[in-house]
């Protein structure tokens, strides 16, 4: 399973290689950059902190354990291949984070397709129109579950700003999730009205009689009362839909029933269970 490099000058780093890695305090953004220019120690620091993730994601689909290493080290030789020759992009999952690329090329090495592109996915769709700081930060403590401390050294940004990108983020996705949803010509009219106006409802903005409209048609809408619960925990959904895109690893308490879809003709009862919902297009 060995790539061949378009370059004698680049060396590629493998799982076993215990070569010495400078201390470099810049985001994996700043690494890509560098790496493109043709520091090779700037990769290096990228394999370093990505390698045990991707490992493990490696792990979940090779059968024979002794492939692992290969699967690993060849999906990081395509990305620096793809960054040397300028033809690295986020096009291979849609979203900002350096280590989805490499997971992107693990499934692609074994033949285990992951979406390119937009996601069929409205909560991820949101999240790709995120500025890419805030998409960084969101997916990796969000998703991957990482500490503070680590998120701050990925994205080479302090704890106060790391905290306030977080924030805003989950404000932002919000915003861009109801956006998707009003974009979707199969949403009904009765909760397009409804979705237009959820952060007013919020905010106790509305008359009182649009907002005994709002509640009405709440009451007796289970795709409107999902929605507006996962509005409310927009983590909880980006990691679960996460996981069954990409295949990255969630705690088992995270774990939720299969979402629902809205479509036209869905009864307005109240759901028999309450799992947290994903909100998709029919």
């Amino acid at each position: 399973m060995g790539l061949e490099t378009p370059s004698s000058s680049l060396v590629v780093p493998t799982v076993g290689t215990m070569a010495p890695v400078r201390a470099l305090g810049d985001s994996d953004t700043a690494l890509v950059e560098a790496t493109r220019t043709g520091d090779p120690d700037a990769f290096l620091e990228l394999w370093t902190r990505h390698v045990e993730a991707v490992a493990r994601l490696a792990r979940r689909l090779v059968a024979d354990e002794s492939a692992v290493s290969s699967v690993v080290n060849d999906a990081f030789a395509v990305v620096m291949i793809d960054i040397a020759q300028d033809r690295y992009a986020h096009d291979r999952v849609g979203l900002e984070p350096f280590r989805l690329s490499v997971y992107k090329a693990v499934a692609d090495l074994l033949g285990h397709p992951r979406p390119g592109g937009r996601s069929s996915v409205p909560v991820l769709r949101a999240l790709h129109r995120l500025p890419p700081r805030m998409q960084s930060v969101v997916w990796y403590v969000d998703v991957e579950e990482m500490g503070w401390g680590e998120v701050e050294r990925l994205v080479g940004e302090g704890p106060a700003e790391v905290r306030t990108a977080y924030r805003l983020a989950h404000t932002t996705l919000r915003a861009e999730w109801v956006m998707d949803l009003l974009e979707d010509e199969t949403v009904p009219d009765a909760c397009v009205w409804n979705l237009r106006r959820t952060g007013s409802r919020a905010a106790g903005w509305l008359s009182w009689s649009a907002a005994r409209r709002y509640d009405r048609h709440l009451r007796g809408c289970t795709w409107c009362q999902e929605l507006a619960e996962a509005l409310r925990s927009p983590a909880s959904v980006l990691a679960h839909e996460a996981h069954l895109v990409f295949d990255v690893a969630l705690r088992p308490e995270d774990r939720q029933s299969p979402p629902r879809s809205r479509t036209s003709s869905q009864e307005t009862s109240a759901p028999a269970s309450a799992g947290v919902p994903s909100v998709e297009r029919a």
